[in-house]
């Protein structure tokens, strides 16, 4: 077995803003075509300002959801948080 020379902390990889991160596990499977299941655990980061189509935390009539972040919208949108990363643990 080959010696690590260097060693790679997921929270350094995957986080940038410590403070405003947190996880959330995926329910339902409407993100299923962008790669997101249910079970998957979703990085998410508060106060990051959406681009055009980023997968966004949304608060909707009380309810979270995970949706795009749209090129306009005809109604306010509440954007909650951005989503950074998608961690899948295989069992």
């Amino acid at each position: 077995m080959e010696e690590l020379e260097d060693t790679l902390s997921i929270d350094e990889y995957l986080i940038d803003n410590k403070e405003a991160t947190f996880l959330l596990e995926v329910k339902g499977n409407s993100m299923k075509d962008d790669g997101i299941i249910a079970g998957d655990l979703i990085i998410v980061e508060r106060g990051k300002t959406p681009r055009v189509n980023d997968i966004v935390i949304i608060e909707e009539n009380g309810e979270y959801k995970m949706k795009h972040f749209p090129k306009s919208s005809k109604k306010e949108i509440h954007v909650v948080a951005v989503v950074t990363a998608v961690v899948r643990k295989y069992k």
